[in-house]
């Protein structure tokens, strides 16, 4: 199995496991972001707010390095409430 096909396997296992999770959709936007996907992540991020009206971040909000590479894009801040 070549590394893609092993990442959507996670994701699928993500969400079958952890539905109800409101973590969920942040952990899939993680992985998406991981491996340098942005437009997938920022779509999971946008369902775990429409979903829950929030996006999860820790209390270092922006200093999240699994996601550094989607703070400077526009959607992040659209995202985010400071």
């Amino acid at each position: 199995m070549n590394r893609q096909e092993e990442t959507f396997r996670i994701i699928e296992e993500i969400k079958r496991k952890f539905n109800t999770d409101p973590l969920c959709e942040y952990f899939i936007a993680l992985i998406y972001s991981g491996i340098g996907d942005k437009d997938n992540a920022f779509n999971w991020l946008v369902r775990s707010q429409n979903k829950y009206g929030f996006v999860y971040r820790d209390r270092t909000i922006g200093t999240d390095y699994r996601i550094k590479n989607l703070i400077k894009d526009k959607r992040y801040k659209d995202l985010t409430i400071y």
